[in-house]
């Protein structure tokens, strides 16, 4: 896959996080107590993790897609505990 294709695919992914990430930094802003922050700040972490990890230098692309993915997990388990 050539560059052009590349860069012609990422306009979706990339709009897709930020949407998301402005859905989530709202959801933090918004909240009710300093705790149900917190979810939501990971969320928004993580996907710019994803976005540089997309957008960021090849050497770079591996290690912050992992850190993306940590902090969504972080969020999703700190999201479900009761």
């Amino acid at each position: 896959m050539s560059a052009d294709e590349r860069a012609r695919r990422r306009p979706f992914p990339v709009v897709f996080i930020v949407v998301f990430a402005a859905w989530k930094i709202y959801e933090a802003i918004a909240a009710e107590t300093v705790r149900a922050t917190i979810a939501p700040s990971l969320y928004a972490l993580g996907l710019g993790g994803f976005a540089v990890s997309l957008l960021g230098p090849r050497s770079l692309q591996l290690l912050t897609f992992f850190a993306g993915a940590i902090l969504c997990l972080a969020a999703i388990a700190f999201e479900v505990r009761p």
